[in-house]
């Protein structure tokens, strides 16, 4: 019995974590779409297209974005450097 609870807790936490993860990923899109268009169609079209685009959101991303998101230049200059994917290692030693 022991073990069903610590499991399910486990899973509770896991989809606990995704779902976090997945409204992070719509509330810095929707500031992120908010500055880079100017009309509400269009952004409501790029949202769902930026969502898909995200990777996993930092915490550095998130507090950059929502401490800025009164100033879209900041948010352009700034913060989606921090929203970006880190880039891959190198292969082969750098050669």
């Amino acid at each position: 019995m022991r073990g069903i609870v610590s499991l399910s807790f486990v899973v509770g936490a896991l989809l606990g974590c995704h779902a976090q993860q997945a409204d992070l990923k719509q509330d810095v899109c929707e500031v992120a779409c908010r500055c880079e268009f100017a009309l509400p169609g269009e952004q409501a079209e790029c949202v769902p297209d930026c969502v898909k685009g995200l990777d996993t959101v930092t915490d550095d991303c998130s507090d950059c974005v929502f401490e800025n998101e009164n100033s879209c230049a900041t948010v352009d200059s700034l913060c989606l450097q921090k929203c970006e994917p880190p880039p891959p290692p190198p292969t082969n030693g750098g050669n």
